[in-house]
């Protein structure tokens, strides 16, 4: 990054669920925010699921659904 950061893209995991959430109310995105069970069950069955960090924060995301003929571009 331009500020000297480094940012990593590791995949999902569990324990990240609680800061896609905070992200998600600091975004405003109340239909995410206000269910954490249809969207933790969303995150669960989406094939890309990545996090975004930046010193060990993550910063934000990537979840997508493919039918896997189709190139995803992010």
């Amino acid at each position: 990054m331009g500020n000297g950061k480094t940012v990593c893209f590791p995949p999902f995991q569990d324990t990240d669920f609680a800061h896609i959430q905070s992200l998600n109310r600091n975004e405003g995105w109340t239909n995410l925010a206000n269910d954490d069970m249809l969207t933790f069950s969303a995150w669960n069955n989406s094939n890309v699921r990545f996090v975004v960090c930046a010193e060990n924060d993550v910063v934000g995301y990537i979840r997508s659904l493919t039918d896997k003929h189709v190139t995803l571009y992010i």
